[in-house]
């Protein structure tokens, strides 16, 4: 799914949205709470922990809205976040950065950092 300002974007999607350096300040717009899984090509735990997204993009739809970006081909939001290890996980919430998670954990793991982040525990 591509991020726009109208029509399906506006719904929660149940998979993770593909976001890029052009579109990103864009989802944090339209997408609150929002989930940004940083990853970099060749990256084995970034492999790992794809499908733990996926899941809790499912999981949580209608709650918290998860995306991907790949660094390799985003420099500007690698810079801009300071994302130097992968992966890397940026929690927003109203479009404002209030966490940053480095490293593949166990999903429930993942869960519980997330909600309790966004106070949803």
């Amino acid at each position: 799914m591509n991020v726009n300002a109208s029509g399906p974007a506006r719904m929660f999607p149940e998979s993770p949205v593909v976001v890029n350096d052009g579109g990103l300040d864009e989802a944090l717009k339209i997408y609150s709470p929002f989930v940004l899984d940083c990853w970099e090509i060749g990256c084995r735990p970034c492999q790992l922990i794809e499908p733990k997204i996926d899941k809790m993009a499912e999981d949580f739809k209608g709650r918290i809205v998860f995306a991907k970006l790949c660094i390799d081909r985003n420099p500007i939001t690698m810079s801009k976040y300071g994302v130097s290890r992968t992966p890397t996980l940026l929690v927003f919430e109203n479009g404002t950065l209030v966490y940053k998670q480095v490293g593949n954990y166990p999903q429930e793991e993942l869960e519980h950092i997330i909600l309790t982040v966004l106070h949803m525990r």
